[in-house]
């Protein structure tokens, strides 16, 4: 931890400096799952850990493919313009905005579906991600099991509870 906090990315690497960023963020999920698992949280933990996995995706892309970068940058364009559909739904009296403010993010918005139709730029997907970054294999072992705790699923609700021998919620 002691040489990420001294460390310098090149400023001048965009690419180079997203690795770094990159890593950063992933020791610190870790950091984050590892104080989690240790007071018990341990859904929490699970939950960070999947975040974990798909920052780790990016980063092996990242340094796996040189062009992942600049597709990556571009993907932020649908998740910009999805965040922002998702507010325009909200019902306009429930929204502190201006007419001008939601008439100027419909714009918005509109200009960011355009440019991803023209570049031809899919959406990135965790799966994907990790194909490319050769970690497909944490993919399966820890993304997709660990879905379940990001999205409150039945099947990861039993941590929550005990029971005895009889079946009997303690």
């Amino acid at each position: 931890l002691q040489a990420l906090r001294g460390a310098t990315p090149p400023g001048n690497d965009n690419r180079k400096l997203l690795i770094a960023i990159l890593f950063a963020r992933c020791l610190t999920h870790y950091q984050g799952a590892l104080s989690l698992a240790e007071i018990g949280a341990a859904p929490s933990a699970k939950a960070l850990l999947r975040v974990l996995c798909e920052g780790a995706f990016i980063l092996g892309a990242t340094v796996r493919s040189a062009d992942f970068y600049q597709r990556y940058v571009d993907d932020d364009q649908h998740r910009q313009a999805d965040l922002i559909e998702a507010l325009l739904q909200i019902p306009r009296e429930h929204l502190p905005f201006y007419d001008t403010t939601f008439d100027d993010l419909k714009l918005q918005m509109t200009a960011l579906r355009k440019s991803v139709s023209v570049s031809g730029q899919k959406k990135l997907r965790p799966a994907r991600i990790a194909d490319e970054a050769g970690l497909v294999d944490f993919y399966r072992l820890f993304y997709a099991p660990y879905s379940s705790s990001v999205h409150s699923a039945v099947r990861d609700m039993d941590v929550h509870i005990r029971d005895d021998e009889n079946g009997n919620i303690a």
